[in-house]
Order: C-alpha cells, then structure tokens, then sequence
C-alpha cells in the first residue's frame, strides 16, 4: 500500500503528504493508521516467488491535548486521540516478486481486504471476499477466472486436497467480526464435478458493485431495547469488552488503535449501546451473530456503569 496520501481530501491540508508516521499535535492531522497488511494468512508460489497479500489502505487522523501527562508502567497511553474519517477504505490484493521486492500485479476493490488465500499447483488464487464470493484468480496475472456466490461473506483462509483422484476445495462461508458482509455458518466443497449453481446472482446490492449503482434507501435501524428485569453480569461484559472493545474504543474508553469511537463525554444510554453493538455502524460492524442478546446487554451495562463514569472524570 502506498506509504502517503496522493491528493489531500476535501476539506483537510496534508501535513508531511500524509505519511504513515506524520507527526501531530493539537491540530487533527491525516494519516494511514490503519493500512497495510491483514492478518489473514498469506500464500506462497515456490514456483514463481510471489507472495500474495491482503491488505487494507485507510485514511484516518490524529491530535492531542495542550497538555499531555507522561505514561506510567501501570497504565496504557495513547499520547492523543484516533479518529477515522469518512473517506472510503479499499482492500488490496498484492502479488509481491520477494526476489526483486518489486510489485509484479495488484487489484483493489472498495472495501476490506479480510480473507486468506492459497495458491494450487495448477496456477490459481483461491481466495473469499465479503460479499460472500469464493473467487479464482490466475497466479500470473490477477485476472479473474471463476466466482461462485455463497451465502454468507467468505473470510476463512481455503483448503485444498485430493480423493480418490479429484482435487477439492474447502472453504468456510460464515462473514467475520471486523468486515462488512452477511454472517452465516456453512462450509463449501468444489470440485471440477461440481454441478451447483451460485446461491444468488451478484447484483447491485453486492459491496462489490460500484457506489454508484448500489441502492440509496437505507432501512431503518430497530432500537434494541435492554431486556426487562434481566441483570446484567457485570464480569461478564468486563471479559467481553476486554476481549473485543478496547482494541477500539481503549481500555478506558479514550479510544484505541483500530479507530473506535471514544466514550468520553458521550451522552449514551443502555439502549443506544446494544443497538450499535446490535447492527453495528459506519465501520463497526453488528455483533448480533456473535454474542447473546444478554451478552450484549452485559456489556452495554459494563460501559455504562464502569467505563463511561471512569472516562468522563
């Protein structure tokens, strides 16, 4: 991914072109905090030396306060406040030469780039996409041979193997936590004998499709209500948010690496708390398939009463 930003964003003037480590200070300042490789596994040709990468390129900012208390050894420091902006990320798909360190092909598409991939013996990609697509590229060039529609996003990294003569690939079609894209639980099996037809036909509703095609009516969200007379288990959502929250929002609410919006001088109630975490927003995604409705309000208490005090003091 490019290590600067090639044209400054409406509104905003580019300090240091935008590069990755560009200073800030009290004025809000552009950079890359969150582009580069993904954690997905990364596959390998022995043939012809290509590395293949996911990865993610996203514009976002930082600044401090006029007044910044040094770090301790008992508690985490930021130094400033991490924002996310609105511009768009895209996902990119890297074919490296690892003898010439030199790009040898690349493709990008307008969201995350959140899945695995392995290269066969017979010269394709296999890889997902969060649109649900299981996708084969050719191993040389990038150029797309098949696709096949599954129902739910494709973020697992593919296996491939033999029996009884025929080659088999296996995959896992459930979504993720961190990507956009349907959540499901079910695992794919193709082969050249293969006779299924895709689920559903890529359409415009697709992540995939451009932005200008994809529909501009926006259903609205249902208000996820707390459940009456349930009592949150505050050990319960102080494991969750500490497992899944603060990477985000900060172990204190202050906000973290990847982006989270912070909990200081939020007005926010039990109710707004398990609707985001419910649907999710703008990039946070919804947690609804993952957690318990009474997890969600586990954590939702634990914000509100221990973290969001903690946060405005």
């Amino acid at each position: 991914m490019p290590n600067e930003i090639d044209a400054a964003p409406e509104g905003f003037t580019l300090t240091n072109q935008g590069r990755t480590f560009t200073p800030f200070a009290t004025e809000p300042v552009l950079y890359k905090p969150l582009a580069g490789v993904n954690w997905p596994p990364t596959a390998y040709d022995p043939d012809s030396h290509l590395l293949y990468i996911c990865a993610n390129d996203r514009i976002g900012g930082a600044s401090r306060e006029a007044e910044n208390s040094p770090p301790t050894h008992t508690e985490s420091w930021m130094g400033g406040t991490f924002n996310l902006t609105n511009i768009p990320a895209r996902g990119l798909f890297v074919a490296m030469d690892l003898t010439t360190h030199k790009i040898k092909w690349s493709q990008q598409w307008q969201y995350s780039c959140s899945a695995g991939s392995i290269v066969t013996g017979g010269g394709l990609i296999i890889h997902g996409r969060n649109d649900g697509r299981v996708v084969a590229l050719d191993k040389d060039s990038g150029n797309k041979l098949w696709e096949f529609q599954t129902d739910a996003g494709v973020n697992g990294t593919a296996s491939t193997f033999m029996h009884e003569g025929n080659q088999y690939i296996a995959i896992i079609s459930a979504g993720s936590l961190y990507s956009t894209g349907k959540h499901g639980d079910s695992v794919w099996l193709f082969s050249l004998n293969g006779e299924m037809e895709p689920l559903v036909e890529a359409s415009a509703t697709s992540p995939a499709a451009p932005a200008s095609l994809r529909p501009t009516a926006v259903a609205p969200v249902n208000v996820v209500e707390p459940i009456a007379g349930y009592t949150a288990n505050l050990d319960s959502g102080r494991q969750i948010y500490t497992t899944l929250c603060t990477t985000c929002h900060g172990p204190t609410g202050e906000g973290g690496h990847q982006g989270g919006v912070p909990l200081i001088d939020k007005e926010l109630n039990l109710g707004h708390i398990m609707t985001t975490a419910t649907f999710g927003r703008n990039t946070m995604p919804g947690f609804a398939t993952a957690y318990t409705r009474e997890q969600l309000q586990d954590v939702g208490t634990f914000i509100v009463e221990e973290i969001m005090p903690t946060a405005k003091q």
